[in-house]
């Protein structure tokens, strides 16, 4: 038998425990079904005090009741906090590897939606391509020697045989330097 709890009874449950952070639960789908958390915090020392609580109280209380691999796999923690945090704590939120995926953001102005764009979907990278660089390859004379030389190479795999020709290339550029 499965636990299961609705969405609306879980955030009430939340705001009742943890009655000093303020919390939205956003559904996404972006490659499947996802739950982002934003949480916010009014001090660092706060933050400091119940990351790991509210983590695991998220963990426990609602991750375990995702029925999607997608969805477990893909739960989001924010924590929001108004001061800079040190980064010691940063990195051991961020660096925490229990149940969720957990960044910390130091800007309180952040909007959710732009939290996702840049720590989730990065829909805002703007990618370009020169495809054509104008640079034609040309084979490494000391490389194509080694292996032309190797009949074995041509041949088959042989690990010993890419071992020998390996040491063979890092010795004569040792020895050109």
């Amino acid at each position: 038998m499965s636990y299961s709890i609705s969405h609306e009874d879980f955030m009430e449950q939340f705001t009742a425990t943890f009655p000093d952070v303020a919390v939205v639960l956003q559904h996404i789908n972006f490659g499947g079904s996802m739950y982002v958390f934003f949480l916010r915090f009014d001090t660092r020392d706060h933050l400091a005090a119940h990351w790991d609580t509210i983590a695991h109280y998220i963990a426990f209380n609602f991750q375990s009741a995702l029925e999607s691999e997608f969805e477990i796999w893909n739960l989001y923690v924010f924590y929001q906090v108004v001061a800079p945090v040190d980064k010691a704590l940063k990195y051991k939120i961020e660096n925490d590897t229990v149940s969720s995926r957990k960044i910390v953001i130091e800007d309180m102005d952040m909007s959710p939606e732009a939290i996702i764009t840049e720590h989730i979907t990065n829909i805002d990278l703007d990618i370009t391509v020169d495809q054509d660089s104008g640079e034609a390859f040309e084979k490494l004379p000391l490389i194509s020697d080694a292996m032309g030389r190797s009949s074995e190479l041509s041949r088959k795999k042989n690990r010993a045989e890419f071992d020998r020709v390996f040491e063979a290339i890092v010795k004569t550029l040792k020895d050109e330097i």
